[in-house]
């Protein structure tokens, strides 16, 4: 999903029709299998400049997922929003260096918006 922004023109982007279509079907064999909790986590890049395409483009991926989070009554964690916090006063390279795979400081970001989303706390 990074070919704009890494100049790999032969990388395309999943349609978000096929994406969502997808997503549907998978939550529904998820849902007739188990009595799962579902939990989901928005797709994100790790990008201060919103005018940049494909962090354009994770915001529409995550408005999708809210709307497969609500119909199936999942859980919903928002990384996306959780990097944008941080990268209000960080540089996006001091977590990753491609903007999408995050380094162990990066992990954290992630791992501590599941844990918020989960309600989990140690106090």
């Amino acid at each position: 999903m990074c070919g704009g922004l890494f100049g790999n023109a032969d990388v395309k982007p999943v349609p978000i029709e096929e994406y969502q279509a997808t997503l549907r079907r998978l939550l529904q064999r998820v849902q007739a299998a188990t009595k799962a909790q579902i939990i989901l986590a928005e797709p994100y890049m790790i990008e201060s400049n919103h005018s940049v395409p494909m962090r354009q483009m994770m915001d529409v991926y995550g408005k999708t997922l809210d709307g497969l989070a609500t119909e199936f009554t999942a859980r919903l964690v928002h990384t996306q929003a959780a990097w944008d916090a941080v990268l209000a006063s960080t540089d996006p390279s001091f977590w990753a260096g491609d903007h999408i795979h995050p380094n162990v400081p990066g992990h954290a970001v992630i791992a501590q918006e599941f844990l918020r989303t989960l309600e989990f706390s140690l106090l």
